[in-house]
């Protein structure tokens, strides 16, 4: 027997919260959402020219540091690890990945 759908959204709710979610920050989003983490950017990563700075948290489970090594093919890719930060980097440590941007950027 189906959940009612208010059961559905609550568990749903629940679960998305737990794991660190923007699935129903926007909820208008849910379809890209879903893209974007299916998307596979390696070929596209391989076309840029332009130098590129992989922000990557030491805890991140959802991408996971290996694909930073994967992304990271030439020597205009810089990679940088921040200790204990996890997926949600730039609200865990925004003050070092502010660092790391303007260092990148100077």
């Amino acid at each position: 027997m189906p959940l009612p759908n208010s059961m559905r959204q609550k568990l749903r709710r629940k679960a998305y919260g737990a794991i660190g979610s923007d699935m129903f920050i926007a909820e208008h989003m849910q379809e890209t959402f879903k893209k974007v983490v299916g998307a596979d950017v390696l070929k596209d990563a391989a076309k840029l020219k332009e130098p590129v700075l992989l922000i990557y948290g030491s805890k991140d489970t959802s991408t996971p540091q290996d694909m930073a090594r994967c992304l990271k093919c030439n020597t205009s890719r810089k990679a940088r690890i921040i200790e204990g930060a996890g997926h949600f980097v730039h609200q865990e440590s925004e003050q070092k990945v502010a660092e790391l941007i303007k260092g990148f950027l100077a």
